[in-house]
């Protein structure tokens, strides 16, 4: 089972660093004070966003780059159409936080599109162990799915909390959301290749339960 160790959010547990140790405290290390000072200014208050608004903005646009890559490798290695599925979806979700860092005068950290190219060294690094751990079988493959958008609901709540500008939390709103169905696709895939029943590998039994018991747009129109 896979755990992270983060310095940002005091929901998640001090676990064990054997993947992904160190991820979320990078994060912590924010760009230099120069850059963050530059003006990135708010909708409507003209105040300018702090130096952990932007942190989110430029991690998220990477984060989203993440799940796309290890999806693309994935989807390569084991032909399950999940992973196909929601590629399109996560380079949908790195084109909403570019258009987000574009409106605020943002430099985009993601200066190579190219697959497992990261300007971020510990986002890089968690690509290299999901990916190695995705190879190993087509269930492992699904499991990092799922940790992948554990981790992404996780922080995108958190980056909903740190902020108080509405454009930013309907963009943030739609990315979680759209992690809710991506996880109950490859929690469902996952437990029908295993014939098992999945264990969160982040989140508590209650913020599991809320992602995926939570009726999102796409759901209630699916159930129509």
């Amino acid at each position: 089972m896979l755990f992270l160790n983060t310095h940002r959010r005091d929901f998640l547990k001090v676990a064990s660093v054997t993947l992904a140790g160190g991820l979320l405290a990078s994060r912590a290390s924010f760009a230099s004070a120069a850059s963050l000072a530059t003006a990135k200014t708010k909708i409507l208050t003209g105040e300018p966003l702090d130096a952990t608004e932007i942190h989110h903005l430029e991690f998220i646009r990477e984060e989203e780059k993440l799940a796309r890559d290890v999806y693309i490798v994935m989807a390569e290695k084991w032909g399950n159409p999940i992973f196909s599925l929601i590629i399109e979806s996560e380079q949908n979700h790195m084109d909403a936080m570019l258009k987000l860092l574009n409106y605020f005068d943002i430099e985009d950290p993601v200066v190579d599109d190219g697959v497992g190219a990261f300007t971020d060294a510990y986002i890089g690094d968690l690509y290299t162990k999901l990916t190695a751990r995705g190879e190993v079988s087509e269930a492992e493959a699904l499991a990092v799915g799922a940790f992948i958008e554990e981790y992404d609901i996780l922080d995108i709540w958190k980056a909903v909390a740190d902020t108080d500008v509405d454009r930013i939390d309907e963009v943030y709103t739609n990315l979680y959301e759209g992690s809710y169905n991506h996880l109950r696709g490859y929690v469902y895939n996952w437990e029908k290749s295993t014939g098992e029943t999945y264990t969160p590998q982040l989140m508590s039994t209650k913020q599991f339960e809320l992602s995926m018991g939570f009726d999102t747009q796409a759901k209630q129109q699916q159930n129509g």
